[in-house]
């Protein structure tokens, strides 16, 4: 046997050992799979109020997904994401803080308190969702436009073709009637009442 055919059977041999030890590696890395579990209702209460205090300011809302039954967490960091996905939960990366939506909801009530709109936190799509009746016109809209043009990427409006009315059947709902508030609670993800408010 020659040189040649030597360092071209030793070059074999090497390549082979090295599939041996990559291809097992890289098999078990495809199989790999995400432990996420589904939840009953109350269990899936339970578990978010724990995360929501272990994560702090690092947690943004939680919501239930009915259609999966599983816990989908709002969080700001890869870090939060793990202490999520350790649970079985699904961790779904944010921008908005809870702080900055609730920041947001008394800016609203500060700037735009007109009557004839109401908004709330929504952990599903991370923003302050503002809705607006048919009654919000002229002057109203652009108290309201421009209070929520100044949050962009914070705040969602839109309009409905209803009228709101006060829960005692009464005149249009005023900004502050009745404490202006409609609590969202914790299956609005952690939204407390006074960020639940009617204009």
């Amino acid at each position: 046997m020659n040189k040649r055919t030597l360092a071209v059977s030793g070059a074999a041999v090497v390549a082979l050992g090295a599939a041996a030890l990559l291809l097992p590696n890289a098999n078990a890395s495809q199989d790999k799979t995400t432990d996420v579990k589904t939840f009953s209702s109350p269990s899936a209460v339970k578990l978010a109020r724990s995360l929501a205090s272990d994560l702090g300011d690092n947690g943004a809302g939680w919501y239930f997904n009915n259609d999966t039954s599983q816990l989908v967490m709002n969080v700001m960091t890869e870090d939060a994401a793990k202490t999520v996905e350790a649970q079985g939960a699904v961790a779904k990366i944010v921008q908005n803080s809870m702080s900055e939506l609730k920041a947001a909801t008394k800016t609203l009530s500060t700037d735009a308190s007109v009557a004839g709109t109401a908004w709330s936190i929504d952990p599903v799509t991370n923003k302050v969702r503002v809705t607006a009746d048919k009654t919000v016109t002229g002057t109203k809209w652009d108290t309201l436009t421009k209070a929520t043009d100044a949050m962009d990427g914070m705040v969602s409006v839109q309009r409905t073709k209803g009228e709101f009315k006060r829960f005692d059947g009464g005149d249009t709902a005023q900004p502050g009637a009745n404490g202006g508030a409609a609590g969202a609670g914790d299956a609005a993800g952690d939204a407390a009442g006074d960020d639940a408010a009617a204009g």
